[in-house]
Parts: C-alpha cells; sequence; structure tokens
C-alpha cells in the first residue's frame, strides 16, 4: 500500500467515526415530539383560565340559546391557537414563548442543523 493511501484511509475513516458520533448524539425525531407534546400541555395549561373565562362571558350574553355553555365552549376551544392570515400567512397561537415551547423550537432547529444532506 502506498504511504499516501494510507493517510487518506485515515482521514476518511476519521471523518466517517465522527459523522457516526454526531448522529448518535444528535436528538432523535421521537424526541422532539415528546418536546412539542410538552409545549403543546403547557400551551393548553396556561390557554385554559383564559377561555374559561372567555366562555363564561360568552354564556352570559346568549340568555335565549338552548345550550350556551355548550356553544361557547366549542366556539372558544381553539382561542389562542395558530390560524391562517391574509394571504395564507400563519398567524402563531399564544404562549409559543413558554420554556418547554422554546426548548423543543432549539432542538427543532439543532435538528434541522445537524441533517448532513442539509
Amino acid at each position: 500500500m502506498k504511504p499516501g493511501l494510507s493517510k487518506v484511509l485515515l482521514i476518511a475513516a476519521s471523518a466517517g467515526a465522527a459523522l457516526f458520533a454526531t448522529s448518535a448524539l444528535a436528538i432523535s425525531e421521537e424526541d422532539l415530539r415528546v418536546l412539542d407534546q410538552q409545549c403543546e400541555q403547557a400551551r393548553s395549561a396556561a390557554l385554559a383560565p383564559i377561555r374559561e373565562k372567555l366562555a363564561r362571558e360568552c354564556e352570559q350574553s346568549r340568555p335565549n340559546s338552548p345550550d350556551p355553555r355548550k356553544e361557547c365552549e366549542t366556539e372558544l376551544s381553539t382561542y389562542g391557537n395558530s390560524r391562517s392570515g391574509a394571504r395564507g400567512s400563519v398567524v402563531r397561537g399564544m404562549f409559543y414563548d413558554l420554556p418547554e415551547c422554546r426548548q423543543a423550537q432549539a432542538a427543532w432547529e439543532e435538528w434541522d442543523k445537524s441533517r448532513p444532506w442539509r
């Protein structure tokens, strides 16, 4: 074997090992989904009292409705969630600034950067 060729093989093997180590340490997509669920649970907990208050106010404003509580809860069930805006843009929902959501966002960004095909 030529001396120069052994150096090339050594460098290639080192690069392959480094790439494998990086991917092994990277967060899995399952972990990312768990972080997303934690974010959504924290958001739901923060939105619940707001939705409840708005539902009570709504219920009082509909005295002639057969089931005002149910109607109001249904209407307000998506209050605070992301929605479509003008020209298809996304209007971000409330409470994505919670620590759980920031952690999930940072993890997704790190995962995206770690993808070798990017």
